[in-house]
């Protein structure tokens, strides 16, 4: 519901943003495209109160897989770009890089997003500028089956002791707990609850820091009771709703894939050291493409 409550609360800014910009479209009578790759309730949601906002503006919400590589094939041509797209704070230096998007600042008074959370509007801005509206953040969570796992762990020792058990009873049929180990955006959550960095804010490397060094060889004791190989996504999202593994780390995306398992929440667990694993905070935001603000048609309908 918090979720939910976020995402509704931006929309009146948001419904903002949509008012200048649609007026610029190439096409007058077209709808405003927006791109996406969402689940269907975050933009039912979205749809249903932009819509009442505002009555008059057609909208077509169009999901694209592999957003980010046709954003990167299309973005500056006006007649194959969306006029936005809804995607996580993280391609923001890349498609600024690319020269694709339109500064916030240019489009409406950025002073409606002083309520916003600083950490929102740092994560969509990038060289100084602003460069998406904030929709709504989200993180990993603790997820396991319940009819499992009766109780979830708070300490990571206590889910380390769990693992072992699962492992010996079910003579690894069945795995305690699994995750993508091997990557970057999971492992984080052990490195930062050690106070360890990947990477400094300077941009400089932290893989050889004594503090992120002391939290993945920690870390590796876990990997001992999962499953050999690439733990790639799929995999490992695959073990959880397949029964094959009773606890996971993941973001709200799986939630709805997992409606087949008796599904508890939990926080993260806490490490030795008195922290709880801390994972990266994920900004879903709504950005603006330049290609859609700068045609002859929107400068004279913003104009009039």
């Amino acid at each position: 519901m918090k979720r939910v409550s976020k995402l509704l609360l931006s929309l009146t800014f948001v419904s903002s943003l949509f008012s200048v910009t649609s007026c610029g479209h190439y096409t007058k009578t077209g709808p405003l495209v927006i791109w996406h790759d969402k689940e269907d309730s975050v933009i039912e949601i979205l749809e249903n109160a932009l819509h009442e906002k505002l009555p008059n503006q057609e909208f077509e919400f169009i999901r694209k897989e592999n957003l980010t590589d046709n954003l990167k094939l299309v973005g500056q041509d006006a007649r194959s770009a969306p006029d936005m797209y809804i995607f996580a704070h993280d391609k923001i230096g890349l498609f600024d890089t690319i020269g694709i998007l339109e500064p916030i600042e240019n489009i409406i008074d950025t002073s409606l997003l002083d309520k916003y959370i600083d950490l929102t509007i740092s994560s969509l801005s990038y060289n100084g500028r602003l460069l998406g509206v904030p929709l709504y953040y989200e993180t990993l969570l603790f997820l396991y089956n319940k009819d499992q796992m009766k109780e979830a762990p708070t300490t990571t020792e206590e889910l380390y002791t769990y693992m072992q058990d699962v492992t010996e009873t079910s003579q690894s049929r069945r795995y305690g707990f699994v995750e993508q180990h091997s990557t970057a955006y999971y492992s984080a959550g052990w490195i930062n609850g050690y106070g360890g960095e990947i990477l400094h804010s300077d941009g400089t490397p932290g893989l050889n820091d004594e503090k992120t060094i002391e939290a993945l060889k920690y870390h590796k004791k876990f990997i001992e009771y999962m499953p050999h190989g690439t733990m790639d996504y799929p995999t490992v999202n695959t073990m959880f709703t397949e029964k094959l593994a009773d606890s996971i780390f993941a973001g709200p995306w799986l939630v709805t894939s997992a409606d087949n398992i008796n599904l508890g929440f939990a926080q993260m667990p806490t490490l030795p050291n008195g922290n709880k694993i801390s994972p990266y905070c994920g900004v879903q935001g709504i950005q603006v493409l330049k290609v859609a603000v700068e045609s002859e048609e929107r400068k004279e309908e913003i104009k009039n």
